[in-house]
């Protein structure tokens, strides 16, 4: 069934592209034209749905109060994980993990003398 699917894509995207190389450019600009218009309706609509549900959000948050704080619960340990994230790749130790990978490459060098092996290193020299 993948496959039949895939032979599809395959086909549709080969004839819209042949389609596409014999269309003149007034014809190519209205197509573009029509896909922008549908592409916008699209958003309008979905921007539309997002600020509805956000709506009936905020009304059913009001009728529930207890809710309210489970949601700043939730959104409180959200931030801190992803605070936690961010302060793991922005730290300044980071960087003396980094010299410490580094020595310890240069360790595992300086150890094995073998010219069969290949040592990608940028430091060395």
């Amino acid at each position: 069934m993948a496959s039949k699917f895939l032979t599809g894509v395959l086909f549709g995207g080969l004839s819209a592209a042949a389609a596409w190389r014999m269309m003149d450019e007034t014809q190519q600009k209205a197509v573009k034209d029509w896909i922008q218009e549908k592409q916008n309706l699209a958003l309008d609509k979905s921007t539309e749905y997002a600020l509805e549900f956000l709506d009936v959000f905020d009304e059913w948050l009001a009728d529930h109060p207890e809710m309210t704080a489970k949601a700043n619960e939730w959104s409180e340990k959200v931030k801190d994980k992803g605070d936690e994230v961010a302060n793991h790749f922005m730290s300044d130790d980071f960087d003396e993990q980094t010299a410490d990978l580094r020595e310890e490459l240069k360790s595992q060098q300086e150890d094995n003398n073998d010219d069969d092996d290949i040592i990608i290193d940028k430091t060395a020299k």
